[in-house]
């Protein structure tokens, strides 16, 4: 008894000493964001400069969210091989921009200077094309309940580029949208069908991988458990599913590691209780990411 005594004694004690603390974050000065990928085969780059958000705030992880503060009036310059392009700012669009060709290999500075206390640089380097191999392995379909099946196509990518390098790897999946008359909804409009197509993920997308090394891919859908066409939409979009387009990027580290660090973020950003993840940044005097990919794509045709 006597012992139940005490522990109750020193659990008011320390109880009684808690006290709730009201102290102030004080508010940093914003810092400079800026976010461009470059790559060969076109003539146009963009660039997006904006003001960094306060720490406590929900900025979330769209950067083409136009609710940002923009930067307009910053002196934005790229330099390629030497030569320095001046971006011009375009409001409607709410980036800068600039005619610029890049190659393969080449390295390149974007330079954004607001003022003598708010300046960055940023440089990368254009990757070789991808080479690869991509193999369509199978299909496997699981009923979930009366309204869904989930469908999983599996696939293959080999690595055929010389060293390690790497990769983001993506598929269109495409569509056939039949167009039903406005005003009876029962009554297809003869002839009129379009092919569509619709970016997708695979359920892992960034690697780093030797020549010759492979990783498996898996496509992951829900398809309704009805197949039966709903006709009270105008619209009846039909997936095709003899075919993807697999689309394969070779990039350059500062790609990946941004890139990698936006998937950890938007598996787990809106969980309170995950671990805080840093966003990859390669900026110097500043926040964002400046890196380079070359692109490809393939039909691939699923079996």
């Amino acid at each position: 008894m006597k012992i139940f005594l005490r522990i109750l004694v020193v659990l008011l004690i320390v109880s009684s000493c808690r006290k709730e603390a009201d102290i102030d974050v004080p508010n940093g000065d914003p810092q400079l964001v800026v976010t461009n990928f470059i790559t060969v085969n076109t003539d146009t780059s963009f660039v997006r400069v904006l003001w960094s958000e306060p720490i406590y705030n929900n900025a979330g992880f769209n950067q083409y969210n136009n609710n940002y503060k923009h930067v307009e009036n910053a002196d934005v310059n790229i330099i390629n091989n030497g030569k320095k392009h001046k971006l011009i700012y375009d409001k409607l669009g709410v980036y800068y921009t600039a005619d610029v060709d890049f190659n393969i290999g080449d390295k390149v500075e974007l330079s954004v200077n607001y003022d003598e206390k708010n300046k960055l640089t940023a440089l990368c380097k254009i990757p070789v094309e991808p080479k690869y191999k991509i193999e369509y392995l199978n299909t496997d379909s699981i009923y979930v309940d009366e309204w869904s099946v989930k469908i999983m196509e599996e696939f293959k990518f080999t690595a055929l580029n010389k060293g390690s390098n790497y990769y983001a790897l993506h598929l269109n999946v495409f569509y056939e949208s039949n167009i039903y008359n406005y005003n009876d909804k029962d009554k297809l409009v003869d002839g009129v069908k379009s092919v569509q197509k619709s970016t997708s993920w695979f359920d892992k997308s960034y690697f780093e991988l030797d020549e010759n090394k492979s990783v498996i891919l898996r496509h992951i859908k829900y398809v309704n458990a009805n197949r039966e066409t709903d006709l009270d939409v105008i619209y009846s979009n039909k997936e095709i599913n003899d075919s993807i387009e697999f689309i394969a990027l070779t990039c350059d580290v500062d790609y990946f590691k941004y890139h990698k660090s936006i998937e950890k973020y938007g598996y787990g950003g809106a969980d309170v209780f995950t671990e805080p993840v840093i966003v990859y940044s390669n900026v110097i005097g500043g926040l964002g990411v400046f890196g380079a990919y070359n692109r490809v794509t393939q039909n691939v045709l699923i079996k």
